[in-house]
């Protein structure tokens, strides 16, 4: 079993296609008139944007976390500024001798949208 898909709210289309458009660097995959749907192929996982969907946090794994906030600035609210959480001591949840770095922003609907990125981890 795997997650195939991610439905986010959005009740403003044209705005909320537009904010993840530039942050997926990517267009839409398809787009419904009615009901109104939009999907976005995000390496195989769908991501939906839905009026009748609830808020979802979802996070992306980027390749450098304030890059990705600093692009999205103008666009969005920062909600939380990039901050490593831990080390990976093994690979059960990233990869290990990795530094996890996380941050935060809003999509226009104000949907929590996480980023998170690695950095190798210096010497202890």
């Amino acid at each position: 079993m795997r997650v195939h898909q991610v439905a986010q709210k959005a009740t403003d289309m044209e705005v909320s296609v537009a904010f993840y458009t530039e942050l997926l660097g990517r267009g839409p995959s398809a787009q419904f008139p009615e009901p109104p749907m939009t999907f976005f192929d995000v390496e195989g996982l769908r991501l939906m944007l839905d009026p009748k969907a609830t808020s979802a946090i979802v996070y992306f794994s980027v390749d450098d976390v304030q890059a990705v906030i600093d692009r999205m600035r103008p666009r969005a609210q920062v909600l939380v500024e990039p901050r490593p959480l831990f080390t990976h001591q093994d690979g059960a949840l990233g990869p290990a001798g990795h530094v996890e770095i996380q941050g935060e922003i809003a999509d226009p609907e104000g949907n929590v949208v996480g980023l998170i990125g690695w950095k190798e981890a210096g010497p202890a």
